[in-house]
């Protein structure tokens, strides 16, 4: 729902409907965003009580129900999170003092978010060249944008931001050249597109560096790198966009490469890069002062002579929070390395919920979410040095100088003790977030939805997903992603057969979405291994009166009860996808390749165009984490081997150079089980506590692996599988990257397969790796079943032409053979339709033919059948005298007689122009006597759909066609003598929405992107509140449009969708033939 615009009136009927529908269930969000926000307040009683309501009609109704943990989709915080219990990252703030005497100086208090902060420790170490240098200059910093408060933005605080206009520039002229290495720059946008400019003389200036864009969450970047060393007096910050400033700094010091990437701040993997020598700090001439500071921050102790740098470490809260929600139910997001602040977190919503559903309908909430994590860093909490300390034997005080971009000791330990802490990170939040999220859960008798990805998440993700019951990714309509794998592979290596996704999402389709629309990526998403669908969106409707109605601004597939299409192709989607998913859980998936994502963290998972060298498409693979390899894989008949059964030919070894010795074990253990292995040498173990008897294991363990003949380390993946027998599991003729999916069970192997050409038919020349038995095209979308008997065995394998129309799929089903089935060989004729052979319900071999004519096929290779075909009549022509009939209950009520089909908008009336829902047509053909006869099979070609129909032959509904070709089977509702055919049309809102854009609008609303009141906001920068008559459950106003979307995606100038039918009609006929 969005925005708190709800009832239960809205519920009552949104559920209603997807039941009807045929959807199973529901997972409830709350969603703030660019909309008016409503009545109910996010965790409110009223908020509850709603909740309580729809679980209450979900119960009845038979749905299952959910909802998100918190309000927003990520990822788990509200008001209810205290700075104690919110996340923590490090801060640090820095003073240089001369040594030799007696020192009394107060340390800054490093930068605090809402007002908390914690001491970890203070640091003091001999100053490095280019400290001095910084301490020294004082450049004089200016703005293009008069109104920049530059204090604010150089404050050295981050709870405060200064705002800078688009194209705007912050300046910094140190009054002669001066040379900088580094640049700190903290934004208060996801986007910044920052350069950074350089001028000898303040007039022309030149690109200096193009710092990369680091956003670190929901809605904050950094700009915190080390470059070459760059020489000017003048430097300036240019922004592409408006942005707020938390902090900006230039430095003649360099960083850490990759700071943000090793302190936590982000999740990529791009080393530290060359270090100058004199940037190194010795661990020896580091001084812990901790206790030297007092309450106060003042510091009283005697150093060396020398200038000395001293670093005050502490901790704050992130900032991070729970995104886009109300004013009601943001929130600081919960410490993700602690319990019991989960513990609190859960109990202030989920648990509340949890407690008053279960009196009113204590079976219907069966579940809580857990979504993509989008909200930054987090890189300490309480006790952590401890933590650290306790998990590799020492201590990590000295190393907090990484934190501040220094270098200590050399490189090697920089990279060793980041090694360590990571994986502390990492292990923190997968234990003590994603873990604890699913034992609380339990605790009260539910399941977990996780998706256990994040592009700025600093753990591993497929550790995140071990203990999801439902892991769940997530895929776009027009946008590649690639939030699938972890979803997938931890579903796998973890043994859950069920694995979700946020299905469909999209932000440009709006209401012109149809479900012929989602068809090829919906099948693209089942050879991945997504197995439920969960649609991205269905939007609550409030109000019951109003359509199209509520949206979640401009995001998502609007899959709504409102839209014109819901009723008739509705049902026919949603059955097709719940077939297909049923089948895509059977048995186990049938998989090639296991590929190690490595032990640095934060892991995440290899996709097939990362993989070095590449993985060849035609073999399919999971990715596995350093658990899985130690704990629960075994080697079986040389195919490592899950404990839920999912077997893999190899074990291919990536991101392997450094690895944890426990690993390495459980490699060498495979190895000596048997098991294929792929990869070159690791080159070190990795963290700081390295002993010599863990190397010389490390090198016993390299060798013994490295020296067995099934471990390979030149990678030619086609000459491995040859060399061991390995075999692809279906080779589809001229397409090398064909996708699909192969599950099996104990008895059947199951194949789906689609046709990749969105235009074109195409006939796939199949060889699946199955023999011994008989093929059956099993079609999800009627639910019918073809028992093939043309096919060939040879060498293991079983070759099977298929063809298919446009985006269509079949599933292959392989069965033992209960008894002997003949088999058919076709001689092709060149100017006949291929007829289809088939077993019939009693076992008797059957042909379809198309067209008259002689045809020649062989059985069992032995025996000829000649087929003689000369009585299939024409093609029927269905033309003129077409009644067409436009509903009231789509705001136009008319009746129109044409002798010709046409596109509704070329017609002349401006309500039939931009008609949107339902139109039905009507007429009469004949069939003369004796064309029906039991032997003939006939189809109704529709021809050119805009986009839907759904027809209906002398009274009786023949079906519903939603996506191309539009033809149905009309043999059992033909009757001789006088058909009446009607065929109800449906199209899109969008021309409607278009047309109602040029009326006067009654309605007292409009929001869309830079309309006036997208742009009136109260003062808390709030779109104003929705109209009282919408709040109210009350009709649309009197007035001229027709129509009410809460977002406005249509514009009076946009160009109108092709809307109806077509055509031609026509009706084909076919002849069974049985042997």
């Amino acid at each position: 729902m969005n925005s708190g615009n709800a009832s239960k009136e809205g519920f009552t009927k949104d559920l209603k409907a997807i039941k009807e529908a045929g959807i199973g269930g529901v997972l409830v969000f709350n969603v703030s965003m660019g909309l008016p926000e409503g009545d109910v307040k996010y965790n409110s009683q009223e908020h509850r009580d709603i909740l309580t309501h729809a679980a209450k009609e979900c119960e009845k109704l038979g749905l299952s129900f959910g909802v998100h943990n918190c309000d927003g989709w990520t990822s788990s915080g509200g008001p209810w999170v205290t700075p104690e219990n919110a996340m923590k990252v490090v801060v640090n703030s820095q003073v240089i003092v001369k040594g030799g005497k007696a020192i009394n100086v107060k340390l800054p208090q490093p930068p605090a978010r809402h007002n908390y902060y914690k001491d970890i420790a203070v640091l003091a170490y001999p100053s490095l060249e280019t400290e001095l240098i910084d301490e020294n200059v004082n450049p004089i910093i200016t703005s293009s944008d008069k109104s920049f408060k530059v204090a604010l933005a150089t404050d050295k605080q981050t709870n405060t931001h200064a705002d800078l206009k688009a194209k705007g520039w912050v300046q910094f002229d140190y009054g002669k050249a001066h040379t900088i290495q580094s640049m700190n720059v903290f934004i208060n946008k996801r986007k910044g597109r920052l350069t950074l400019l350089k001028s000898d003389d303040g007039v022309h200036f030149t690109v200096a560096h193009k710092p990369r864009e680091e956003r670190i969450g929901k809605d904050e970047c950094y700009f915190y790198e080390s470059f070459k060393p760059v020489t000017a007096r003048y430097f300036r910050i240019q922004t592409e966009m408006d942005a707020g400033i938390y902090e900006m700094q230039l430095s003649a010091s360099p960083v850490l490469g990759n700071i943000m990437e090793y302190t936590s701040y982000r999740k990529n993997r791009r080393p530290i890069g060359n270090i100058d020598a004199k940037a190194f700090i010795k661990k020896e001439d580091i001084i812990i002062l901790t206790d030297k500071m007092d309450a106060n921050g003042v510091l009283k102790t005697t150093l060396p002579k020398g200038n000395w740098t001293i670093i005050r470490f502490g901790f704050t809260a992130s900032g991070a929070t729970n995104e886009p929600s109300s004013d009601e139910g943001k929130g600081l997001e919960v410490d993700k390395f602690s319990k019991k602040a989960l513990k609190v977190h859960y109990d202030a919503f989920v648990g509340k919920l949890v407690e008053q559903a279960k009196v009113d309908a204590p079976n219907a909430l069966q579940y809580v979410e857990i979504d993509s994590y989008e909200v930054g860093p987090q890189n300490w909490t309480d006790d952590m040095e401890k933590l650290f300390q306790e998990r590799f034997g020492y201590d990590f005080t000295p190393f907090l100088l990484m934190y501040a971009g220094k270098s200590v000791e050399n490189k090697e330990t920089v990279e060793a003790v980041f090694w360590d802490m990571k994986q502390l990170v990492s292990d923190l939040m997968v234990t003590n977030y994603f873990d604890y999220f699913t034992e609380l859960c339990h605790q009260d008798g539910l399941i977990s939805y996780i998706e256990p990805y994040g592009f700025v998440g600093p753990f591993n993700s497929l550790d995140a997903g071990r203990n999801a019951d439902i892991p769940m990714g997530e895929f776009w309509l027009g946008k590649p992603n690639n939030h699938k794998r972890a979803a997938v592979s931890s579903g796998h290596i973890y043994g859950k057969n069920v694995i979700s996704a946020e299905a469909f999402t999209s932000t440009k389709l709006n209401w012109g979405f149809h479900p012929a629309l989602a068809k090829q990526k919906g099948d693209y998403e089942w050879t991945n291994g997504i197995n439920e669908y969960m649609f991205h969106r269905f939007a609550h409707q409030s109000n019951t009166h109003v359509k199209p109605g509520m949206s979640m601004s401009f995001v998502g597939s609007h899959i709504d009860r409102t839209q014109t299409w819901w009723d008739n192709a509705g049902p026919e989607w949603f059955n097709y996808l719940a077939r297909g998913s049923f089948m895509l859980r059977q048995g186990n998936p049938v998989l090639d390749v296991l590929v190690f994502v490595g032990d640095r963290a934060p892991s995440h998972v290899i996709h097939a165009n990362q993989m070095r060298p590449k993985l060849p498409a035609a073999y399919k693979y999971d990715c596995v984490n350093s658990d899985v390899i130690v704990n629960r894989l075994t080697v079986e008949n040389g195919k490592l081997k899950l404990p839920n059964g999912i077997t893999y030919n190899a074990l291919a070894l990536q991101r392997h150079d450094i690895i944890n010795l426990e690993t390495l074990r459980g490699i060498h253990k495979l190895s000596q089980q048997g098991a294929l292995i792929v990869g070159k040498k690791p080159k070190k173990l990795g963290g700081y506590n390295i002993s010599k008897e863990m190397e010389a294991e490390f090198d016993a363990l390299v060798k013994d692996i490295w020296s067995n003949e099934r471990t390979y380390s030149n990678v030619d993946w086609e000459g491995i599988f040859k060399a061991n027998n390995i075999h692809k599991d279906l080779i589809v003729e001229g397409q090398p990257d064909f996708n699909f999916y192969h599950r099996r069970t104990d008895n059947e192997d199951i194949y789906f397969v689609y046709n990749h050409n969105l235009t074109e038919a195409d006939t796939l020349n199949c060889s699946f790796l199955v023999e011994g038995k008989v093929p059956e095209l099993w079609n999800a979308e009627t639910g019918e079943i073809t028992r093939l008997v043309e096919y060939t065995n040879k060498n293991g394998r079983t070759d099977i032409s298929i063809p298919l129309h446009p985006q269509e799929s079949v599933f292959v089903v392989f069965k033992d053979p209960k008894e002997k089935q003949p088999k058919v060989t076709y001689t092709e004729s060149n100017d006949l339709p291929k007829p289809t052979f088939s077993l019939d319900s009693d076992n008797n071999l059957q042909a379809e033919v198309y067209a008259n004519g002689n045809y020649t096929a062989k059985i069992n290779d032995l025996e000829n059948w000649t087929i003689e075909v000369n009585d299939i009549p024409n093609p029927i022509q269905i033309k003129g005298n077409w009644e067409i009939n436009f509903r009231e209950q789509d705001f136009y009520k008319a009746t129109i007689q044409t002798d010709k089909l046409f596109d509704w908008t070329t017609h002349k009336t401006e309500q039939i122009k931009h008609y949107s829902g339902t139109a039905i047509y009507k007429t009469t053909f004949n069939i003369e006597k004796g064309m029906l006869q039991s032997d003939r099979q006939f189809q109704l070609n529709l021809g050119k759909v805009n986009v839907i129909a759904k027809v209906i032959l002398n009274g009786k509904e023949v079906g519903v066609s939603w996506i191309s070709p539009h033809s149905l089977n009309i043999t059992t509702a033909l009757k001789e003598g006088e058909n009446i055919l009607e065929i109800q049309v449906t199209n899109q809102w969008t021309n409607r929405l278009i047309g109602d854009e040029k009326l006067p609008n009654q309605t007292g609303y409009e929001v869309r992107r830079g309309s006036p009141s997208y742009n009136a906001r109260d003062e808390n920068g709030k779109i104003k509140k929705m109209p009282d008559w919408y709040r109210n459950n009350q009709p649309l106003p009197e007035g001229p449009r027709k129509t009410f979307s809460a977002y406005s995606f249509q514009k009076a100038t946009d160009e109108l969708l092709p809307s109806g039918l077509l055509g031609p009609v026509t009706i084909s006929t076919s002849k069974i033939i049985k042997k």
